[in-house]
C-alpha cells in the first residue's frame, strides 16, 4: 500500500466544489496552507482535511466523521473529504516549510498517520458508504455530498 502524504488543494477548484456544497470547508489564504491526506475511495481520489489541534477536539465524541491524530495532534475531518483530481493538488515537502514549530507538528502528524494508514483508509470507506449506500440521515447531515462532488469533479476535470 501506497504511503498517506500531505497535499493542499487548488484555491479555485474548493470554491467550485463549495458553490454546489457548502459543507466543503474553503481554504485558508494564510500562511499556513489547508492540508490533507489522499485516500482511494470507489475509484476516486478524496482529499482529506486535516485541522491544527484545537482545545474543542479534546470534547468531541468518536464516531466515523473525523480521525483523532494522536494526542492533541489534531483531527483529520473525513466528513469534509472531497474527491479530486491529481491536478488539482499540490504536494507539500515538509523540507520547504521554514517555520519549524509547524513543521514539527506536521512531522509528528504524518508519523501517526503512517501507523494508522489502514485504520484510517476502513474508516474512511466505511463512511462513504455511511453516506452513499446507507443514507444515514446523521451523516448525509455533516458529510460533503460524496456522489454529487465525484460527478463535479469529473466535469471539472473535463473543462481544464
Amino acid at each position: 500500500m501506497e504511503r498517506l502524504k500531505f497535499y493542499n488543494v487548488d484555491d479555485k477548484y474548493i470554491e467550485y466544489l463549495y458553490s454546489i456544497d457548502n459543507r466543503v470547508p474553503f481554504n485558508k489564504n494564510n500562511k499556513r496552507p489547508y492540508i490533507g491526506i489522499i485516500l482511494e475511495i470507489n475509484k476516486f481520489k478524496y482529499f482529506a482535511p486535516m485541522f491544527s489541534p484545537k482545545q474543542q477536539h479534546n470534547k468531541y465524541k468518536t464516531n466515523a466523521t473525523y480521525i483523532k491524530i494522536g494526542e492533541g495532534l489534531g483531527i483529520i475531518k473525513l466528513n469534509n473529504m472531497i474527491p479530486v483530481n491529481i491536478r488539482n493538488l499540490r504536494y507539500i515537502d515538509f523540507n520547504n516549510i521554514e517555520d519549524k514549530k509547524y513543521k514539527n507538528l506536521l512531522i509528528q502528524q504524518n508519523n501517526y498517520i503512517q501507523l494508522n494508514t489502514d485504520k484510517i483508509r476502513e474508516k474512511a470507506n466505511k463512511l462513504y458508504q455511511f453516506v452513499t449506500n446507507d443514507n444515514k440521515k446523521f451523516f448525509t447531515d455533516i458529510c460533503c455530498n460524496f456522489k454529487l462532488l465525484e460527478e463535479k469533479c469529473k466535469e471539472y476535470n473535463s473543462n481544464d
